[in-house]
């Protein structure tokens, strides 16, 4: 490979089936290596070639790390997933990758007839593929971001269809992890949708649950076309006359955050408060403030913020409307515990969570939320283990 080659984009034209199969590995290194196979298999229009192991790390930026590179090929190999065709009907099954073997200092590799004939008939009248850009994948660190990130290209000109929570887990492969979905909420849907947002350029994203009494049975993936609008990234020192002492000062005080000056938009601010009111927009400024990183966009930046926040107080309603309050707790654990019973056992663990000086108010508020619907001792143990409350786990 010439040195000069990965400065070059590498544009796969993606077969719609394979972008939204079920079961599929969830490694973020697996993902970027068969996309960069899959446009190799593209370019040489054949259902095998013979690379160089060095290559393909190269082009994923994870030099020298061979026995991992094995060790995705051979999950790649062993990954039987269905495919859903351009209508949603079942389009079919197979494996990702058909063999893989060493062969002097190259890799043989080869895939499955069905994909290669999807992929070199990418002219077809009848073929319907996604334009994946390689290089924009790589600014992902979050796998379940990269798969998400390639279904809303896939549905960038229609609506994203919705989508069941069953659906969503096979699409993730976590029908095994995450089971309550706040749990799954913050460790899939919350990180992809951060990543994909602090990147896309023509997009913003949001998710609308839709319930079946209680529980969360739907989701629907919402975009909002962004203004390219270059006066909403210059700095806008004047203050707004409309606003607040209090809302001045949060905005003086979020500015002397490097990252925040460089692209904060006065325009986007005007929005936020309009729609979402000055308060959330002030909670907004203080989670930005302690914000590390560089930000591409500050009104996506700040609409992620807010929704984080709308997030936690409709958390916070939930265990409202449950009637849980601190002077009911406190009045409930101070009863003699007899730790032989379940009972006991998780009156003790909420007379220890109230006397730990090392947990917020407001999280053990939902912690004694969560364990006020236990009813089996093994979920004690796994809250225990869940949030690292410093209990002698002996006692289960």
């Amino acid at each position: 490979m010439k040195k000069n080659e990965l400065k070059n984009e590498i544009i796969l034209h993606k077969p719609n089936e394979i972008i939204e199969t079920l079961n599929r590995p969830v490694s973020i290194m697996s993902c970027y290596a068969y996309n960069y196979l899959l446009s190799k298999f593209q370019e040489e229009k054949n259902n095998y070639i013979f690379i160089s192991p060095k290559e393909i790390l190269n082009a994923i930026g994870a030099i020298n790390l061979h026995e991992q590179l094995y060790k995705c090929l051979d999950e790649l190999q062993k990954t039987q997933v269905t495919s859903k065709d351009s209508r949603g009907k079942l389009w079919g099954s197979f494996v990702l990758l058909s063999a893989f073997k060493k062969n002097n200092d190259k890799l043989y590799i080869e895939i499955p007839q069905l994909i290669a004939n999807r992929l070199y008939n990418n002219d077809s009248k009848n073929s319907y593929y996604t334009t994946i850009k390689l290089l924009e994948e790589k600014a992902f660190k979050c796998s379940y971001s990269f798969i998400f990130y390639e279904i809303f290209k896939k549905y960038e000109g229609v609506n994203i269809p919705i989508y069941t929570m069953e659906e969503i887990r096979q699409l993730t492969e976590t029908e095994g992890k995450y089971k309550l979905y706040y749990d799954f909420k913050k460790r899939v849907l919350n990180p992809a949708l951060a990543e994909i947002n602090n990147f896309s350029q023509n997009f913003f994203y949001e998710l609308k649950e839709i319930y079946l009494g209680k529980k969360v049975v739907k989701i629907s993936f919402i975009k909002h076309k962004l203004e390219k609008n270059l006066m909403e990234n210059i700095i806008d020192i004047t203050p707004v006359k409309e606003y607040s002492d209090k809302f001045l000062a949060a905005i003086e005080k979020v500015k002397k955050n490097q990252y925040v000056a460089k692209k904060y938009s006065q325009r986007a601010v005007r929005k936020a408060v309009q729609q979402f009111g000055e308060e959330r927009v002030i909670k907004a400024f203080k989670e930005m403030y302690k914000y590390n990183r560089t930000i591409t966009s500050f009104s996506k930046f700040l609409n992620a913020s807010i929704s984080e926040i709308k997030e936690n107080e409709k958390l916070k309603k939930e265990i409202k409307e449950k009637n849980i309050t601190t002077a009911e707790i406190k009045q409930e654990i101070n009863k003699p515990i007899d730790i032989s019973t379940f009972e006991g056992m998780r009156n003790f663990i909420s007379s220890e969570l109230m006397n730990s000086n090392n947990i917020e108010t407001s999280k053990k508020i939902i912690i004694l939320g969560e364990l006020s619907n236990l009813k089996e001792i093994d979920e004690l143990k796994e809250i225990v283990a869940k949030y690292n409350l410093e209990i002698n786990l002996k006692l289960f």
